[in-house]
């Protein structure tokens, strides 16, 4: 029998300029030429059983014809790398490990990031509330749910490359809306109204069964937002109407007064031109600000066209739908049932819920008040979540005092523009004026007292 040469390069560098070829040499050295495994394995710088192991791999992946082929035959690269693609090596990954989530559970974490496109927090947050029922099969162990943590879930994200759906601008810059630093808490206020029943925002069956149940659920979402701190007060209704519009936002203003302590810090309400604000009314506007002249703030309308300071509270709706509407929605059975878990929504953004955005720092808003040494936390915090026509009468109680003091303001600056030597209104006029509101009939001349006394 001839002496086997001995190769140039051993086996492990071989593979590295071409594995296969070097694999089919080995085989036919051995099948073909008939030398023995030993005399192989010294000639390539390998150990034996590592011949031996190729060998036995390509009499049992391989086929009769390919085999044939492969010995006997001269082949292209495109046909070898073909025909002898089942001896390539398998890469030394482990396929699991003992920490990593199941299969079955790393299957469904891609199909919710199809769907939300969002990073591992947000992912993490939503799963943490999304109600036992709710869960996917994998993620319910002996009946109760196993969550994978934010470590697994990485895992996740990193073997198969998922990220979070981000828009960025041209140069990469992230320019603030404010100078947050300098902000005053509830300087700078945004108001705002939903529509629940949102196509472009809810999945299909979510979006159907609040359609089939809009006599239970809420159709609209009114919600306040403070810039600097991002803390929010909702209320909800079953109607659009500028009298809730105006009533919601003076029971905000009355409840942040109580509790602010400077009196000569201005508030600013960003507001769009929807038909519960001003409607683009300049008139309208007017009377509205006057109004809200004893809170010392003021309606700020936003550009109709655009205008990058209502994206606050348009990034806090989208929220609402990923955190509150879409996992819990599908539960809400009766007007109740909503009503407490909405109020748990609010406490959950208001104290637990950490913020990403600029000038946040990951703190909740709770913990952003605080840092910004603002007292009485807990008790601004503590404006309750309602239904707007549920509490409608209390709601008109509490407001109508202030409004029939800008009333009557209007008619004393009407007469004085009709009358320039009139200085104010008859008694007369003056009772009927409060009388039209309906919780002041029987207090009327308690109002009008009020009202000197302000003047």
């Amino acid at each position: 029998m001839l002496i086997l040469p001995k190769e140039a390069m051993s086996y492990k560098q071989a593979k590295k300029e071409s594995q296969l070829l070097t694999k089919i040499r080995i085989i036919r050295a051995v099948e073909k030429d008939r030398f023995r495994v030993k005399a192989v394995a010294e000639s390539f710088d390998c150990h034996r059983n590592t011949v031996t192991n190729l060998i036995n791999h390509f009499y049992h992946n391989l086929g009769d014809e390919v085999r044939e082929v492969l010995l006997y035959s001269s082949i292209t690269k495109v046909d070898l790398k073909r025909l002898a693609a089942p001896l390539l090596d398998i890469p030394p990954v482990p396929l699991n490990h003992p920490k990593m989530v199941e299969i079955d559970q790393e299957y469904e974490l891609m199909k919710m990031h199809i769907q939300k496109r969002v990073g591992v927090d947000r992912l993490s947050t939503y799963l943490s509330r999304l109600p036992v029922e709710h869960l996917p099969k994998a993620f319910i162990v002996n009946g109760k749910p196993h969550l994978p943590t934010k470590g697994q879930l990485k895992g996740v994200y990193l073997r198969n490359n998922l990220k979070a759906t981000k828009v960025r601008t041209k140069n990469g810059e992230r320019k603030p809306l404010y100078d947050y630093h300098s902000l005053p808490c509830f300087k700078q206020l945004h108001l705002d109204t939903k529509a629940i029943t949102d196509a472009h925002a809810l999945p299909a069956e979510t979006y159907n069964y609040f359609i089939t149940h809009q006599k239970e659920i809420p159709r609209y979402e009114w919600n306040i937002i403070d810039a600097k701190s991002r803390v929010r007060f909702i209320a909800y209704s079953y109607h659009l109407t500028a009298e809730f519009g105006l009533r919601f936002l003076i029971l905000v203003l009355q409840h942040l007064r109580t509790y602010l302590l400077d009196p000569d810090l201005e508030i600013i309400i960003g507001v769009d031109n929807g038909v519960e604000f001003a409607s683009g009314s300049d008139i309208k506007l007017e009377y509205l600000n006057q109004v809200l002249s004893p809170f010392n703030a003021t309606l700020s309308p936003y550009h109709p066209y655009f205008d990058i300071r209502k994206n606050l509270i348009e990034r806090s709706h989208r929220s609402d739908d990923e955190e509150f509407f879409i996992p819990v929605g599908p539960y809400l059975k009766t007007a109740s049932d909503f009503l407490f878990h909405a109020r748990e929504y609010t406490t959950y953004w208001n104290t637990l819920r950490p913020h990403s955005g600029i000038g946040m720092d990951n703190l909740t808003p709770r913990e952003k008040l605080l840092s910004c040494h603002l007292p009485f936390v807990d008790q601004i915090l503590s404006f309750p979540t309602f239904i707007i026509e549920h509490n409608l009468p209390i709601i008109r109680s509490c407001t109508e005092p202030l409004l029939a003091r800008a009333r009557l303001e209007e008619l004393t600056i009407n007469l004085q523009i009709r009358k320039p030597g009139a200085c104010d209104l008859d008694l007369k006029t003056k009772i009927d004026t409060v009388q039209q509101f309906i919780f002041l009939t029987e207090n009327a001349q308690k109002v009008l007292t009020e009202y000197r006394l302000f003047c």
